[in-house]
């Protein structure tokens, strides 16, 4: 498929080569079901000079996703693992080509949702942001999506919201920040992914 060019997914392939991000996106996705794509986003979006997300765009972004997510990249996703690597005693030489046609497959269901996420919520960049800036921005949107995301986990499971960030979620967190802005004092990177992460949740609106 021919997609057009977008800096997003330029950002998103070049990102995910780096050592680590993998893992951490794997982890993302397994352990609370997280779209990587949105994470991506959050990153770009801070890394390009864009402003933080509104509350309003990131819920339109997810409810605009969601269901492509959950019902086409998924399902593609958890076919193509259970191949690798092979599926029973079926032949290695036969589900071998199926499971690289799910790899092209899910590549590009990620694209699409990817430019279906930029059409959602266009921004203006602003160049002159410090590296700092952007970083901090970066943080800040990946927190408001996390908690927007456990939350409705959550409700969903009839337990009561999360009132911080889980612990596990720091690390794959850490590694995506890092790569996203490598040219940042990696003390001063730590300390700023801490003091994101470690935020409680808002208060809850008592109209809602």
């Amino acid at each position: 498929m021919n997609f057009p060019e977008h800096p997003f997914w330029d950002f998103s392939i070049r990102v995910h080569r780096h050592a680590g991000v993998h893992e951490a996106c794997l982890a993302m996705q397994i352990g609370h079901a997280l779209d990587v794509n949105i994470l991506f986003y959050c990153c770009w979006r801070g890394a390009a000079g864009g402003s933080r997300i509104p509350e309003e765009d990131l819920e339109r972004i997810v409810e605009g996703v969601s269901a492509w997510q959950n019902e086409i990249v998924r399902p593609i996703w958890a076919a193509r693992g259970k191949l690798k690597p092979r599926f029973g005693d079926f032949p290695v030489e036969l589900t071998e080509p199926l499971r690289r046609a799910l790899i092209a497959a899910e590549l590009e269901a990620e694209h699409t949702e990817q430019l279906q996420i930029a059409a959602l919520a266009p921004f203006e960049s602003n160049a002159a942001a410090a590296e700092r800036v952007r970083a901090a921005n970066a943080l800040e949107n990946l927190t408001r999506y996390l908690f927007l995301h456990l939350e409705a986990s959550c409700r969903a499971a009839g337990n009561p919201p999360p009132s911080t960030i889980p612990a596990d979620l720091k690390p794959p967190i850490g590694v995506l920040i890092r790569v996203c802005f490598p040219e940042l004092d990696a003390d001063a990177l730590a300390t700023l992914i801490d003091a994101h992460l470690s935020k409680p949740a808002a208060p809850a609106d008592p109209h809602l």
